[in-house]
């Protein structure tokens, strides 16, 4: 991502966040939803319907088994169906724009799936700007991780005001990068972009319920540590990658 030149102002630089990213994310929701919707039906059904010998549906035993898979199914449906209306509205809007010595911001809410962001808009005049930080955040767990790097802006007066981030690094499902706008903005205010190391946060479940950043003021992690996180990273994306190749046989063989 970058800016470009506004077409209606001339010396104005301007970023509008892409429609094409929020419109796969909204279709993935709305499948979500959709499947949600049949897992709660389902339930209802099994809890509604009467069972035995003559019901239309299996005996209490093995209607139980069925409605406790159908009920932890559905609960984990639903965590991702909240973390992908998040996600939907982190990118529904967001724009940055250049002009003089004026950097005007308006930015989304969950513009951050582990940070705690609100909207922002508001005008930051240049020479307030002292740093643009730029952080790698790990969020690992016993064999899995993913890593993220989160950019804020620091000013002379008021808190610093997180930008956005790039997630998923180094994965096979890394999102777009945000460094170009990052190094113009602080190009612009004449700062520098002030790289932090890498920190460790929590990645709760699977990364979508219970996540914690870390604060910035945390200690950057080893060396070696920042080592082990890179292959926990790569490892989740060969599981990710085996378990679709599986999945892609599976329909094969299941078609033939």
């Amino acid at each position: 991502m970058q800016f470009a030149d506004d077409p209606h102002e001339p010396m104005r630089r301007i970023w509008v966040y892409p429609r094409g990213p929020v419109r796969t994310t909204l279709v993935a929701l709305i499948a979500l939803v959709l499947l949600s919707s049949a897992l709660i039906g389902a339930v209802a059904w099994y809890v509604l319907v009467p069972s035995g010998p003559e019901a239309s549906r299996p005996s209490p035993g093995g209607s139980l088994a069925i409605l406790v898979t159908l009920v932890a199914y559905g609960a984990f449906v639903g965590l991702l169906v909240r973390h992908l209306a998040r996600d939907v509205q982190g990118k529904w809007r967001g724009s940055i724009a250049i002009s003089g010595d004026l950097l005007t911001l308006d930015l989304a809410p969950f513009r951050s799936l582990s940070h705690r962001t609100v909207r922002i808009r508001t005008a930051i005049r240049l020479a307030d700007v002292v740093a643009i930080e730029s952080r790698l955040e790990a969020y690992a767990g016993t064999a899995m991780a993913m890593v993220n790097r989160s950019y804020r802006l620091v000013r002379r007066s008021g808190e610093p005001i997180f930008l956005f981030e790039d997630r998923a690094i180094g994965s096979n499902v890394e999102g777009v990068s945000h460094r170009n706008l990052a190094e113009e903005i602080a190009r612009r205010a004449g700062v520098r972009l002030r790289e932090l190391g890498m920190a460790s946060g929590r990645l709760g479940f699977l990364g979508i319920a219970r996540a914690r950043a870390p604060a910035w003021r945390d200690a950057p992690i080893s060396d070696d540590a920042q080592e082990t996180v890179w292959r926990k990273v790569w490892f989740t994306g060969a599981i990710a990658a085996i378990a679709l190749l599986v999945a892609v046989v599976i329909r094969l063989f299941t078609m033939a």
